[in-house]
């Protein structure tokens, strides 16, 4: 090692220590150059956003601008708030970033900017923001942005830094500090060189590095000054200062110091960087990061040993090679760039194994877990190696150029399902056959149950019996999705359509299926099935979410309202006591405890909807059905249309900061007040800005908020981030501000006061001498009102009780007439009968009597019978006698009818010719009597007529109730066509007769009421039709 100490070394002492010290670097180049090679880059696995240039906007001075983009591309610095924002700094602006949107701040829309280039921006421990800008230094602190005065002569500022004692630091071609708001040179750096290079501190130290290449320290605690001159010849650049140790790059080569202040020495470390080194950034913990001019990130270890950055293998060579800043926080890497903008990456649960393979381009569609992976794919069949790699086992030219859609591994065969066909591979001879019988049918699942394969296509399901696959009848032509057997040995089928089960799947001509109810759903989608360790059965669908079935059989479905995030899903696995759910829009996990206490607060893993626009879509997952994700070793695989996406089950928490108010407007201008408090005086609106930095989430916050003078109810804003308000009231008022991501509960608030000054109007003084006005003059109107109101009631009264009582007189006369009118409706005119409207009243009260009366349970044999009543060869009468001779028939057999029915009995003239008979209540052995009796009625009314030939009539007959059957509407509907069908039985056959229905028990669940339906129900003997011989 070569020891530098001030005034002491030689030049030629110098020479030799520097000869010894490049030969121990170069011995140690090729040692770390060697083990560097060796190095899995790719070991850990990234997510990535990519931030660019928002689209331009006009903006107003003190305007609030909210862009999904930078203001410019060139990122030139980064920082962290203490509030949880990320300041980026561009060449055209500041952009102020919670991890989803940009407050895009320039010299327009803030003045105390002096210059939209930014150079350098820096966070304080005191949280105070200080920016460096092309034209000067800017402070931001408690809301408000202020211009810090430069001395005369002073120029750009490029980076700022600040010392253990609170003092921050500012360095240029020369160096200030800060003080009352104003940057100065410090007295005891009177002596540094005229033109410095850079500059840095670490703790008490103050490093500045000459224009000359003399470095010189001063401590600020002890008051001593160091100046150590470096190698003439040499180009120093990029000066860091962190943890008692020196980073600088000589010549482009990377250089690490530790220092001895007491002895102003400096020893080199050896650690040096196999490549050249283009750029030096210090990360948060204070260890550098190098960029290579090879285009590759390196870092130096707490053991100084210089290793290739994990990212490499997620970032390309062309964005490292033009990366300005770097900025880590937690897992949380920002790299800006020069003209690719912002780029945000973290180390992930999700990786693609064998990305830099053919295999990563492939359309992946499902799985199977035998030894190891099996992967089906438009590139035929794969399996997973130990070393993580991808192996073709069949080829696509083997399955005839079908793409492998599903597959099952069972010991020595690999069975294969295509979109075209099923194929059998053969593992010891590597042959594959195409099985017979399934050309052009798509082969959605293979399935083992019960020592035998099921098959499900998209025509049916079919099933492995004495070496041949038979097809279920019962689903033929349906499209089957997903086979599952539960630890009962029941058989689940889901299909596009529905559910199915069967209990015994032995013998297979003789399974009985069975559809599903799931909660109120039959006609789901099925695109997957599984099962807990416990018995509890889960469902994914296609559009209806997920379905739960408990023990008891009991059905829970859960959607995008009750607690899931997306509900368009695909596959299913249970891992942990977590229930992993993929779908069409990405990635979620429930805990099964709170699945079963009805309680969903998914982990989302994966979003890939679009909801973030500057990630990049991972397209995943692929169809519905059997395996389309599995668990092996800690990890499940899931299928994309880029190869194999697998997840690590180990959950990584995002960088969530409290809600921050980022602005209080007023008519689109930003207030000047801090956010500790708001006054507002003659203005009553307001508009208040506010977000959640989150990073690293597959989330985006929910916000509630509420103004009140104590508690309020809640205004919910869903995303939105800007809360509105008008006509505020007066007083000393609280805004409030709670967010949430997901179905977790609601976060502490942020909260600012806001005073609104009362107008004259509003004081407690202005309002006492109104109240007593007011009083006042309601007293004296109340007197004038009060007479006037005195004599108008005595006049009111009067007027009232004759209006009284000619509205009496009135109400009388309208309800005699309302009930005239209604018996005209009812009643025919020409019999004096009640017409078939009259029968809407009647029917209620005769079916509670028929019904009463039947659940007696006793052995009576009293029935209610139904006659409908046909004129024999009236149109005859009509024709030859006229119509005013017809019209006498009607009347004269009206009265013969009633004259021989009871005053309980209730007859109808039904229409045209036709009369019904209702007769409540008599018994079956007098039936026959009745109806005698009936016709007999006719029996002399031609004489009185003046008709040369009888009267006779034909009737269609009926007993209610039916057999063991209550009496409604339905069966008064069905019994009416009944006796109809009678009467026509009775005009087939000679007229002048009653034909009776007889009905059985199995009318009541007949469908077909058609006439041909009806005829069918007779010749089944569920109806007979008896013709009465008249005693």
């Amino acid at each position: 090692m070569c020891i530098h100490r001030l005034k002491k070394c030689t030049r030629s002492a110098t020479y030799a220590a520097m000869y010894w010290l490049v030969a121990f670097v170069l011995i140690d180049i090729l040692s770390l150059a060697h083990s560097y090679e060796a190095t899995d880059s790719s070991a850990t696995n990234y997510r990535i956003e990519h931030w660019q240039v928002s689209n331009a906007q006009v903006i107003e001075k003190g305007q609030r601008v909210v862009a999904e983009g930078l203001p410019q591309i060139s990122v030139h610095a980064i920082a962290r708030d203490h509030r949880g924002l990320f300041w980026i700094g561009t060449e055209n602006g500041i952009a102020r970033f919670d991890g989803r949107k940009f407050e895009i701040i320039n010299t327009i829309n803030e003045p105390e900017l002096p210059s939209n280039w930014i150079d350098d921006i820096f966070v304080d421990e005191a949280g105070q923001v200080w920016i460096a800008t092309a034209n000067g230094i800017v402070n931001y602190s408690k809301g408000v942005f202020k211009r810090i005065s430069f001395e005369k002569g002073q120029d750009r500022v490029m980076r700022i830094e600040q010392s253990s004692n609170g003092e921050l630091w500012f360095f240029g071609s020369s160096f200030w500090s800060a003080n009352n708001n104003e940057l100065s040179v410090p007295q005891e750096f009177k002596f540094a060189p005229e033109k410095i290079s850079d500059g840095s501190v670490d703790g008490s130290m103050v490093w500045v590095l000459g224009a000359d290449n003399v470095l010189v320290s001063h401590d600020l605690s002890t008051k001593k000054t160091c100046r150590i001159r470096l190698d003439a010849d040499s180009q120093y650049t990029h000066l860091h200062a962190k943890n008692q140790r020196l980073y600088l790059l000589k010549n482009n080569e990377f250089h690490s110091y530790r220092y001895n202040s007491n002895a102003c020495a400096l020893s080199e470390n050896l650690a040096v960087s196999p490549q050249k080194i283009r750029a030096l950034l210090l990360r948060s913990a204070g260890l550098p990061i190098l960029v290579g001019e090879n285009n590759l990130l390196y870092e130096l270890g707490p053991r100084d040993e210089i290793t290739q950055m994990p990212m490499n293998g997620a970032v390309s060579p062309n964005l490292i090679n033009d990366i300005i800043t770097v900025y880590q926080y937690g897992d949380l890497t920002l790299l800006g760039t020069k003209a690719n903008g912002l780029v945000l990456l973290w180390p992930s649960a999700i990786s693609r194994p064998a990305a830099d393979l053919p295999f990563s381009d492939a359309r992946v569609w499902s799985f199977n877990v035998k030894d190891t992976v099996y992967a089906a794919s438009n590139m035929g069949v794969y399996t997973l190696s130990e070393q993580d790699q991808w192996n073709m086992i069949v080829s696509q030219n083997s399955l005839d150029g079908n793409d492998a859609y599903s597959l099952f591994v069972d010991d020595n065969i690999i069975w294969v399902g295509t979109r075209n066909g099923l194929y059998r591979y053969s593992m010891t001879t590597s042959q594959t056959t195409e099985v017979s019988g399934f050309e052009g049918y798509q082969i959605n699942t293979i399935f083992e149950a019960n020592g035998r394969l099921w098959l499900g296509t998209n025509n049916g399901l079919f099933n492995q019996h004495d070496g041949k696959f038979i097809q279920d009848p019962f689903f033929s032509g349906q499209s089957i999705r997903s086979i599952y057997r539960t630890k009962s040995g029941q058989l689940w089928v889901g299909t596009e359509s529905g559910l199915f089960s069967a209990n015994d799947i032995d013998v297979f001509n003789e399974i009985i299926w069975k559809q599903q109810f799931m909660a109120t759903v039959k006609s789901a989608f099925v695109s997957n099935i599984t099962e807990s360790l416990n018995g509890d059965l889960f469902v994914a669908t296609y559009g209806d979410g997920l379905f739960y079935k408990d023990k008891k059989g009991k059905w829970t479905q859960y959607t995008t309202r009750n607690g899931l995030p997306f509900q368009n899903l695909f596959n299913l696995n249970i891992s942990a006591n977590e229930l992993w759910v993929s779908g069409a829009s990405g990635i979620f996990s429930v805990n099964l405890p709170d699945l079963y206490n009805n309680e969903v607060r998914p982990n989302i893993v994966l979003r890939d909807d679009g909801t973030f626009k500057s990630r990049k879509d991972v397209r995943c997952c692929n169809g519905a059905g059997n395996y389309r994700g599995v668990v092996y070793e800690d990890k499940i695989y899931y299928p994309t249309l880029a190869g194999v996406l697998t997840i690590d089950l180990v959950e990584r928490q995002p960088l969530i900061s409290p809600v921050v108010i980022t602005g209080v407007y007023q008519n689109g201008a930003r207030l000047t007040s801090n956010y500790s408090g708001v006054n507002l005086q003659s203005e009553r609106n307001l508009e208040i800005a506010y977000t959640k930095p989150v990073f690293i989430s597959e989330e985006v916050p929910q916000y509630r908020y509420r103004l009140s003078k104590g508690e309020g109810s809640w205004i919910h804003a869903g995303q939105r981030e800007l809360a509105y308000f008008t006509n505020i009231p007066s007083g000393e008022l609280v805004f409030e501000v709670s967010a949430k991501l997901g179905n977790e509960q609601w976060r502490p608030t942020t909260a600012i006061p806001i005073s609104v000054v009362p107008y004259w109007w509003e004081t407690w003084w202005a309002r006492s001498v109104m109240a007593l006005s007011i009083v006042l003059l309601g007293w004296l109107l109340f007197s004038i009102r009060t007479r006037a109101l005195i004599k108008r009631n005595e006049i009111l009264e009067k007027m009232v009780e004759e209006r009284t009582l000619a509205y009496e007189r009135v109400n009388k006369e309208l309800e005699q007439k309302n009930a005239d009118l209604k018996q005209a409706a009812n009643t025919d005119p020409l019999t004096g009968l009640s017409n078939r409207r009259a029968i809407k009243e009647y029917l209620p009260k005769l079916f509670d009597a028929i019904n009463a009366r039947q659940s007696q349970a006793n052995e009576s044999d009293e029935i209610c019978a139904l006659f409908l009543i046909d004129l024999d060869n009236f149109k005859r009468i009509n024709d030859e006698f006229g119509h005013d001779k017809g019209d006498s028939v009607l009347s004269y057999v009206a009265d013969a009818i009633e004259n021989v029915s009871r005053e309980q009995d209730c007859l109808l003239r039904w229409g045209g010719e036709e009369f019904l008979l209702i007769v409540p209540s008599t018994n079956k052995q007098s039936f026959t009597a009745l109806s005698t009796r009936l016709h007999q009625a006719l029996t002399s009314l031609h004489e009185k007529l003046g008709l040369p030939l009888p009267v006779t009539m034909s009737m269609g007959a009926i007993w209610l109730p039916w057999l063991h059957s209550q009496t409604d509407f339905h069966q008064w509907e069905h019994s009416m066509l009944l006796i109809d069908l009678a009467l026509y039985r009775v005009k087939d056959t000679g007229r002048n007769g009653t034909a009776l229905v007889h009905t059985t028990p199995q009318l009541s669940d007949w469908l077909n009421w058609s006439k041909e339906g009806l005829e069918k129900a007779e010749k089944q003997g569920i109806i007979t039709i008896e013709r009465l011989k008249l005693k």
